[in-house]
């Protein structure tokens, strides 16, 4: 241990200039091993799951490789979600080993219970949500989340998920989940749907990569009985079954919600089947999404993104019955494909600074087409009909996405699309 040096003049309320950085750098190769461990603080959390992080300091031979072996114990146990703080001291010992090292690990444990409710504005629709999460109630890392949400015109959600960090140790968060949602399409598709499932996820601590499989009831239906022949023959009870893959990659810096540079890409692979109801068989579904954004200034940048999708089914041509009018794809609105001035899933199938304000201009274009066996006449199709909009408006950042308050006009729509030119207000969630 290196004492402090010694200063001229009066010692009351001295100081000492103490240069850790460039002690440290002098010392950092010396021989030192660890030879106590002492952790504090654990109430719920099973000393093991801490023990399993801490015990990678064993190997070190250094006070540089202890103090590497130490920070990232550090952020492995930080990325568990359960504390709100550790704190890691490692210390000299007295005694016939100069080498050796003490490690006093100290924890400050998450509250076993949050609490959350909040209220959020959706295009026309209003919504409730609450939420209460036991956190590592079992000392495993585990946390358990009931949540529900109650939309004032169109969907009822209640969910309850287990999420457990970096299970066995491993680089991976795990999450199983049992849901029920109600959702109703009357105002832009004529008919209602019930879901009931089950659904499992591994996923890397970065989310950069994510592997699901979930099984799910679901009832299809029109009270108001105004749907068309082509929806009416989907009605009835089936079950969904898929697995699918997801892959994100960012180099953004700036807010997550805006972007100052960088790029980002997403997709998902989905390959699942129907079976008992209307529509039967398997299917492929395809989703892949990019942005870009250029810095214009210390404050400004010019984004350009773009999202795709892709659903296929692969039963024979004579045998293949038509995809789900749930699983297609829609535009309109602001939430999923947004197509700014134009109304949420308003081009259906058959026609188609986290605490500051942002100002933005935009410019939307978008379609969705089937897919046939004249494949030159569909992208003929999908490219002269493309929709286009145009826009400025004022973006509020938060955590779960951006709230936005635009003024649009509609520089090309058709027939039976659903135009809301002039102001639109809503919220857009994140894509990455």
């Amino acid at each position: 241990m290196e004492e402090f040096p010694s200063s001229s003049g009066s010692e009351e309320g001295f100081v000492p200039d103490y240069d850790f950085e460039s002690s440290f750098e002098r010392l950092k190769d010396s021989a030192c091993f660890p030879a106590r461990l002492t952790i504090l603080g654990l109430k719920r959390t099973n000393k093991h799951l801490v023990m399993r992080e801490l015990l990678r300091v064993k190997n070190a031979q250094t006070l540089d490789e202890i103090k590497d072996a130490v920070v990232a114990a550090y952020q492995d146990l930080m990325a568990l979600e359960i504390f709100d703080a550790v704190d890691i001291v490692i210390d000299g010992l007295d005694g016939k080993h100069p080498e050796a090292c003490s490690i006093t690990a100290r924890f400050s444990e998450k509250s076993p219970i949050q609490v959350h409710t909040g209220t959020y504005v959706q295009g026309q629709e209003g919504s409730v949500e609450a939420s209460a999460t036991l956190t590592n109630p079992l000392g495993h890392a585990e946390r358990l989340n009931l949540s529900g949400e109650w939309g004032s015109r169109s969907t009822t959600t209640y969910s309850l998920a287990l999420t457990r960090a970096r299970p066995r140790g491993l680089p991976y968060l795990a999450t199983a989940r049992l849901y029920q949602q109600f959702s109703s399409f009357e105002r832009w598709s004529s008919f209602t749907e019930l879901l009931r499932g089950a659904e499992t996820s591994l996923s890397t601590e970065d989310g950069r990569h994510l592997v699901g499989a979930g099984i799910g009831w679901y009832r299809l239906a029109d009270p108001a009985r105004r749907a068309s022949r082509s929806v009416q023959q989907q009605f009835g009870e089936g079950v969904r079954s898929a697995i699918k893959y997801t892959f994100r990659h960012t180099t953004f810096s700036g807010e997550a919600s805006f972007p100052l540079e960088g790029y980002g890409v997403s997709a998902t692979s989905e390959v699942g089947t129907h079976s008992g109801g209307p529509a039967r068989g398997p299917f492929f579904k395809q989703r892949c999404a990019a942005q870009v954004a250029l810095p214009l200034g210390p404050a400004a940048s010019l984004t350009l993104a773009g999202e795709a999708g892709l659903l296929l089914p692969l039963r024979p041509a004579p045998a293949a019955t038509p995809s789900p009018i749930t699983d297609r794809f829609f535009l309109g609105g602001l939430s999923g494909a947004s197509l700014r001035g134009f109304s949420q899933r308003g081009l259906p199938f058959e026609a188609t600074r986290a605490a500051g304000l942002y100002a933005h201009l935009f410019v939307n274009g978008g379609n969705v087409v089937g897919l046939g066996p004249a494949c030159r006449e569909d992208a003929a199709a999908f490219a002269s009909g493309f929709r286009w909009s145009m826009g400025a408006g004022i973006v509020w950042p938060t955590r779960v996405g951006k709230l936005e308050l635009n003024l649009t006009r509609v520089v090309r729509a058709r027939e039976h699309d659903r135009v809301k030119a002039g102001v639109q207000f809503g919220f857009s969630p994140p894509t990455f």
